[in-house]
């Protein structure tokens, strides 16, 4: 009954799925064929007509051409140019026929040529046939008409044939394009070979093909019965249309014993259409033939087809879906054990072996609930475990967060104290220095400790700043050959003084054979034995420290032991020294100070340097640090000394602790910033240099290109013109004068740029003393002061260190009044450039600033000047807001410090 049911829905189903489709299918088939053989033959006739016009236009325009290259004749224009009646213009009439001959003899298809004036009448004639008449009198009424250059025409001769005529206007020589210069006519008269090869070229026996006149004539066809006639107007109109259409016009005519005649048409030269035409019932027999074929094909499918699709779906389909219901009813009553047969490998296959999966699964899953029964406690177990040891490895990293935060915390009190330390003897004793109740040996004293501090806070920046550079792997090398004895004199100027305070004895040993010189960075070598050394003495209340160098061959490094009687330390503290930020352990920050960089450094250093630190050390008895470095020359290369070599002492270093220079030059300073000018001028005056002030670069090269200077000194920012474009110009100009670089840009890549376009030097800001006279005693003669104040010549490199004097000085006091005078002006500069938003004029105004207050014992202005610059070239301007916030805090304690100290001494 099911099945029954089911076949008799698949009838009905099928049935119109079938059936519908199948009509639609044949109607389709049925008009597409129709007017795919319409469409054919269409094409076929259009494509026949194309052809033929393309004939007869090459021909006509093969003697266009012709024609008009006769008009342009020297023979046709001596005739028209020569009065009648004389003997040239007879002359000339005899040349021209001959002319006329050869064209006749060159091209058959013209049977005579004649030159016409400008009424029509006959001027010369010429024709191979003796009898040839002249055909001005058929073109005459035609030559008013005559619009353009040239023109074809086609006149109807006889009932039979038509001749065809090609006209060319001539003109005057030399006048060619004015109409009222107009002459006459040139004519062609031709056979038309082209147009009776084309009309009798038909595509059937039922075809016809003709010319027409636009007024209907027929002049050429292929039926000969038809020349001379006309077609009806109506007719006409319609073969007309047909064609400005590009379609077929089917018309039938009295002419054709009133056959439907389809006409596709095309324009020949002006007023004349090429019409081809075939009996429409060539087309109909085709289509009416493929039209029966099509109905027997789709009445036999409609039949057929729907009887095959049952059979096929009664096999396939429904006697296997009728198994599935017998099984899936067996399982609903509880029967596990039924199991579909079959060996199809279609869906139904897949289908009846997914039943007897299902039904193993559900098998399978009753066995394995009552698994699930009894390990469930186990599995609850299992997840309390996981979630216990979840939640110890959650304390242990809030632990290890909790340590972080600690060792943050604790390294910016350190830092906090250590940058706080130097800076409170600064500020106080710059304080009484300013005071005039401070005496002149006092003041001296005070200024030296403030030197001394401002060193200490520049190294504390620096170890920072170095880190940061170790750590981003921007750390370059500065590498060059040195001797030995000239490290070793500089560590024992720093570290033997340092021991001495603390009542320590301080020794350096030889392990002989050593190299005379290496090839390394001599800076960096200080730097790391500075910090190990120090912290031997820093950590040593009594005893000794002991530094030991050695070479080894075989590795080609050399080695520095640094030994001391201090504190020592633990195996704990000692995997700890070498970490960022720590030291042995807290109580050392609260008795020994420092941040716990300098070992860090150190040992990132030694590694950079081609070694490592290694460090060996008990409590209570002292460290060994052992500091090993590449030699950089090859061992077969190095200059090796014996213990019974002495160091030589470097010349440079007793001259220039006795030694004073004065200079005999002329310097150009080229600053825009008022209290930087009168320090540097301040600075130069005392060591006997005429200074003249430029305000920006352009009155720099004016003064450099029209006085004569010893150096110039150049600052790389300032408006109008800065010192880089200021450099460039003066080296263009051949100006040798030597430059030195004066900017608070001291990154590499800006150093860079100044040494490439031009500077021979580079100075920092804020001036250094000892770096400025350093870098003029290079390029400026010298005369050399000894102890005993007697002057000679020299050209040494030495420089005295910072004086106190200068800084005592009322001038000295006075400038730094003028700038923090100016500090509030510059402040509203600053405030006004955020609110504009002109980052230009911000990043000049904080330039400045940068550039003049470390001179001046601000430090921390130049800081957060330097921050507020570099935030002017790329920051929001939420933070430049910050920044500048920050700045104008420092600029009012400043000044309030400042008003303090003024009230006091007042």
């Amino acid at each position: 009954m099911k099945q029954s049911k089911l076949s008799y829905k698949l009838i009905l189903s099928i049935g119109p799925l079938v059936i519908v489709p199948l009509l639609v299918l044949g109607w389709y088939a049925i008009n597409n064929t129709n007017e795919a053989a319409a469409k054919q033959t269409q094409l076929t006739i259009s494509n026949f007509v194309e052809q033929q016009r393309q004939k007869i236009e090459n021909y006509l325009l093969a003697f266009g051409n012709t024609i008009d290259l006769l008009s342009h004749s020297p023979i046709l224009e001596e005739l028209i140019e020569q009065p009648k009646q004389t003997s040239a213009y007879g002359k000339s009439k005899r040349d021209l026929i001959e002319v006329f001959a050869t064209y006749l003899d060159a091209y058959p298809d013209i049977y005579s040529i004649e030159l016409l004036n400008r009424e029509g009448e006959d001027v010369v004639f010429f024709s191979n046939d003796l009898f040839a008449e002249s055909k001005s009198s058929v073109v005459a009424g035609e030559l008013a008409r005559i619009d353009t250059e040239r023109q074809f025409l086609i006149r109807q001769r006889d009932n039979t044939s038509a001749t065809l005529h090609y006209l060319q206007r001539i003109k005057l020589a030399g006048n060619r394009n004015h109409q009222q210069n107009h002459w006459g006519f040139l004519l062609f008269n031709l056979q038309p070979t082209v147009l009776t090869d084309s009309i009798t070229e038909t595509l059937s026996q039922n075809s016809v093909n003709f010319v027409l006149a636009d007024d209907g004539q027929i002049l050429f066809c292929s039926d000969l019965s038809l020349i001379g006639g006309y077609v009806p107007r109506d007719k006409l109109q319609q073969l007309f249309e047909g064609m400005a259409n590009n379609q077929l016009s089917q018309i039938s005519l009295e002419s054709m014993n009133y056959h439907e005649i389809l006409f596709s048409g095309t324009a020949i030269g002006g007023d004349f259409f090429y019409f081809s035409g075939i009996n429409a019932k060539e087309f109909s027999v085709a289509s009416d033939k493929i039209t029966l074929i099509t109905i027997l094909i789709l009445c036999f499918s409609m039949v057929v087809v729907p009887v095959l699709i049952m059979i096929v779906v009664t096999r396939l389909l429904l006697n296997p879906i009728k198994q599935l219901a017998d099984a899936s009813n067996e399982v609903g009553a509880g029967n596990l054990m039924v199991e579909l047969v079959t060996k199809r490998n279609d869906e139904l296959g897949l289908l009846f072996n997914d039943f007897n999966q299902m039904i193993n699964k559900i098998l399978s899953y009753q066995l394995e609930l009552k698994g699930y029964h009894q390990h469930l406690e186990d599995k609850v177990s299992d997840r309390t475990r996981e979630l216990r040891d979840t939640n110890e490895r959650l304390e242990v990293a809030i632990d290890e967060a909790k340590q972080a935060n600690q060792l943050k915390s604790r390294f910016l009190a350190n830092m906090s104290h250590e940058i706080r330390t130097p800076l409170t003897a600064i500020i106080g004793f710059t304080e009484h220095c300013i005071d005039d109740s401070c005496s002149e040996e006092n003041r001296n004293k005070y200024l030296g400790t403030v030197l001394r501090n401002s060193a200490h806070l520049i190294d504390l920046i620096n170890n920072i700043l170095d880190l940061s550079k170790i750590e981003s792997e921007k750390l370059e090398l500065d590498r060059q050959q040195f001797l030995i004895s000239d490290l070793v004199f500089d560590l024992e100027s720093v570290i033997y003084t340092q021991a001495l305070e603390k009542g320590l004895e301080f020794t350096v040993e030889f392990d002989y054979p050593i190299p005379k010189q290496i090839y390394s960075d001599i800076t960096r070598i200080k730097q790391v034995l500075i910090n190990v050394c120090a912290n031997a003495v820093k950590f040593t209340k009594a005893g000794y420290t002991r530094l030991t160098i050695s070479y080894h061959s075989d590795s080609n490094q050399l080695f520095f032991v640094v030994e001391d009687s201090g504190i020592g330390m633990s195996e704990l503290e000692m995997t700890r020294i070498f970490k960022p930020f720590e030291q042995a352990d807290s109580s050392t920050t609260r008795r020994f100070g420092g941040t716990g960089l300098g070992l860090c450094i150190s040992q990132n250093l030694a590694q950079i340097l081609g070694g490592g630190i290694e460090v060996n050390s008990e409590q209570g008895k002292g460290s060994r640090f052992t500091i090993s470095i590449d030699a950089g020359i090859a061992t077969d290369a190095l200059e090796m000394m014996d213990s019974n070599e002495p160091l030589a002492e470097s010349p440079n270093q007793i001259q220039a602790l006795q030694t004073q220079y004065q200079f005999d030059a002329d310097v150009l300073l080229a600053e825009d910033n008022t209290d930087n000018q009168q320090l540097i001028r301040i600075l130069l005056e005392q060591r006997g240099i005429r200074v003249t002030l430029a305000n920006n670069g352009e009155e720099a090269i004016e003064h450099a290109l029209i006085e004569d200077f010893d150096l110039i000194l150049m600052d790389m920012q300032m408006p109008v013109m800065g010192g880089l474009e200021a450099t460039d110009v003066l080296r263009k100009a051949a100006c040798d004068i030597p430059i030195i670089a004066l900017t608070a840009n001291v990154m590499k890549e800006d150093i860079n740029k100044y040494l490439k376009s031009g500077c021979n030097a580079t100075v920092a800001k804020p001036i250094d003393q000892s770096a400025l006279f350093h870098e003029l005693n290079k390029f400026l003669p010298t005369h050399c002061i000894d102890t005993q104040g007697n002057v000679e010549n020299s050209n040494d490199k030495a420089m005295d260190s910072l004086t106190s004097e200068l800084y005592a000085s009322t001038e000295f006091i006075q400038l730094v009044q003028t700038f923090l005078g100016n500090l509030p002006g510059n402040l509203a500069s600053l405030r006004q450039a955020v609110a504009a938003q002109d980052r230009e004029q911000l990043g000049a105004v904080a330039h400045s600033v940068k550039g003049s207050a470390g001179s001046f014992g601000y430090p921390k202005l130049t800081e957060l000047a330097s921050v507020l610059e570099t935030a002017s070239k790329k920051a929001g301007f939420v933070e430049i807001h910050h920044h500048l916030d920050v700045f104008e805090a420092e600029c009012t304690s400043v000044l309030e410090r400042n008003k303090q100290q003024i009230e006091k001494t007042a």
